[in-house]
């Protein structure tokens, strides 16, 4: 089965942050390249839903059941699916330079506690 895909803001953001600072670090070919690949694994994921790694709980008390996280080499996307819609709801999209266990797990408790 194949899933369509939903950026929310914050994934949009991070893109975004994502863009801007690899045009400033680096050649054009270079954030060209590295945005390629996130928005390949971002395809993979329309294919194989479960790609990432099931986050089934936070802080021993949140249930997180249908949040993934995919790491790749040079970032992090976390994920959550929504099999009755056949749509997989990108998150957010983090380098994984930055500390991504505390990133994910401050934003995890924020958006649960808003569900």
């Amino acid at each position: 089965m194949t899933y369509s895909l939903n950026l929310y803001d914050d994934a949009l953001n991070d893109l975004k942050s994502i863009t801007t600072y690899l045009d400033n670090q680096f050649d054009r070919s270079v954030s060209d390249k590295i945005l390629s690949n996130i928005f390949n694994q971002l395809d993979n994921l329309k294919k194989i839903s479960k790609a990432g790694k099931p986050i089934e709980r936070i802080i021993g008390e949140i249930s997180l059941a249908g949040v993934y996280c995919l790491r790749t080499p040079r970032n992090s996307i976390l994920y959550e699916i929504d099999d009755k819609k056949s749509s997989i709801n990108i998150l957010r999209i983090l380098d994984n330079r930055q500390d991504v266990t505390v990133r994910l797990t401050k934003y995890l408790v924020d958006y649960k506690s808003k569900k």
